[in-house]
């Protein structure tokens, strides 16, 4: 048995493997219907000892995006009380490098609870490891046209970012050496967060995995997903805030699906190219500029990152379309790269040409890993840089 003193209370935990295991400590109050929308708020005080032996509730949420997204959609049981941090530490009285982890899915399914974030490999080199839970979807991510704060999901990821400055010392980690870190849609968020001035001074450093400055907004773009969130829904903004959690799961999925299936440059504007609507939006106050643009002029954090892609980025992406020839290809890509000013025959072509002896689905798989994985990876790095 191991307990902790946080500003909220103790927690207790537990010895596995050598190191000290916390499990669903809350760093900011559970999400009840009329939090939903709003900034986290802080933890309500308890006096007697929690038990931080088991995992908490995940962010309520429903398979989507084809078979990336279902399989990447958590199977645990979800509730309100999901704002919540696993640690796994080598010592409570240590002073040892922390890593905190954000997880992918598309901004709309996933957890950090899931089995693949248990294995303590982290603890287990002497480092703290920290795996966050945030708000997904529209919980996280839909505009509201009445005053609700954009970017909830990310300002849980800050809110958590200020609890680990605050409390980490306790579990032996150094509040100084935090790496702020993540895949996929969690490697976006980190890129994201970069960018916000909220976060000045709440790691060291960061290390975007899978992602980079892809999926970010623009307040038009956002305004366009609140109309077609509130017309599937034939509601008003005041009506989400008490509608039930799973009237709310099934637009946001079937909107997902459309624009993961279906892309449409004037319907989804910039989030046409990654197909993921709910993602951050630049606000004018949370993020104020997009993280490319930030990082042009030299406003993103000025910590030290490290960035990288796989060679496979897009292999399994690539099997939601079941017929794939260079003519599907082409039309497929139409409406992602018209943003770009490019048609979608043009990139086949070119493709074609650099990767001959590569198959229509070869093609659409190097493209894919460009277009949202590998570019805009290297783009940020030498921006950053």
């Amino acid at each position: 048995m191991t307990i902790v003193e946080t500003t909220a209370g103790p927690v207790e935990g537990f010895r596995e493997n050598g190191y000290h295991v916390f499990l669903g400590v809350s760093y900011a109050a559970p999400i009840t219907p009329e939090r939903r929308f709003a900034a986290p708020q802080p933890v309500p005080r308890w006096s007697d000892i929690r038990s931080a032996r088991t995992l908490s509730a995940v962010c309520p949420q429903i398979p989507t995006y084809g078979p990336v997204g279902k399989a990447a959609a958590s199977k645990l049981e979800f509730g309100a009380d999901f704002l919540t941090v696993n640690i796994r530490t080598p010592s409570v009285t240590g002073s040892a490098p922390v890593l905190v982890w954000i997880h992918g899915g598309g901004y709309a399914v996933g957890s950090a609870n899931e089995a693949v974030l248990q294995s303590g490999a982290f603890a287990a080199s002497g480092i703290v490891e920290v795996t966050v839970n945030y708000r997904l979807g529209a919980l996280g991510f839909l505009h509201l046209n009445d005053g609700s704060p954009d970017n909830r999901g990310l300002l849980d990821q800050i809110a958590a970012l200020q609890w680990v400055r605050d409390h980490i010392q306790a579990f032996g980690g150094d509040p100084k050496r935090v790496t702020f870190a993540g895949r996929s849609a969690g490697g976006f968020a980190v890129a994201a967060v970069m960018a916000m001035p909220a976060a000045r001074g709440l790691f060291a450093r960061a290390m975007p995995q899978s992602g980079a400055s892809t999926g970010i907004s623009t307040m038009d773009d956002a305004q366009k997903l609140n109309r077609r969130m509130l017309d599937y829904l034939q509601a008003t903004d005041a009506e989400l805030h008490h509608m039930p959690f799973e009237t709310l799961l099934v637009a946001q999925r079937d909107l997902c699906n459309e624009s993961y299936e279906r892309h449409d440059v004037e319907r989804d504007g910039s989030a046409s190219m990654l197909g993921v609507p709910f993602v951050p939006v630049i606000d004018a106050i949370s993020l104020p500029q997009h993280p490319e643009a930030a990082a042009a002029h030299g406003e993103t954090l000025a910590v030290p990152m490290m960035i990288g892609c796989t060679t496979g980025e897009y292999v399994t992406h690539a099997t939601a379309q079941p017929e794939m020839d260079f003519e599907i290809a082409a039309g497929l890509l139409h409406e992602r790269v018209r943003s770009l000013e490019l048609t979608g025959t043009e990139i086949v072509e070119r493709y074609r040409h650099a990767l001959p002896d590569h198959s229509p689905r070869g093609i659409w798989r190097a493209v894919g890993g460009d277009l949202v994985f590998q570019n805009p990876a290297t783009r940020f790095a030498r921006l950053h840089a």
